[in-house]
């Protein structure tokens, strides 16, 4: 809703333990900024998600890094997660079918009707 983005800040909900936590590596001014921050921007995100961030946020399961560059002429948005992906599950129950069946070839297409196995 138009004005409320200076009521949500003034709150603190973009602070450490609110509802939306910006920057938590104090940003471009705090960290440092050598004129290629979105390099640390990234590697706040990576240390967020994989909880070893100095600033870090409890639970974080998502990090979205933003990173300006080229007078503005260029940018990038890269969106991280510490969940298993839904292909990483399925290769997950994959190795495990292996396990139990030694004859079992994760590589290998599921047989279905019609399907020859070679």
């Amino acid at each position: 809703m138009p004005r409320e983005a200076g009521a949500f800040i003034a709150e603190h909900n973009t602070a450490a333990g609110g509802k939306l936590p910006l920057n938590t590596n104090g940003g471009g001014l705090f960290y440092m900024h050598s004129g290629m921050y979105g390099m640390y921007a990234l590697q706040e995100s990576v240390r967020q998600m994989r909880g070893t961030a100095w600033a870090q946020i409890p639970d974080a399961r998502i990090s979205v890094c933003h990173g300006v560059g080229g007078m503005f002429a260029a940018s990038g948005t890269i969106i991280m997660s510490n969940e298993p992906h839904e292909t990483e599950k399925r290769a997950a129950v994959k190795r495990a079918m292996c396990h139990r069946a030694p004859n079992f070839r994760a590589d290998q297409p599921p047989l279905r009707q019609g399907y020859k196995a070679e």
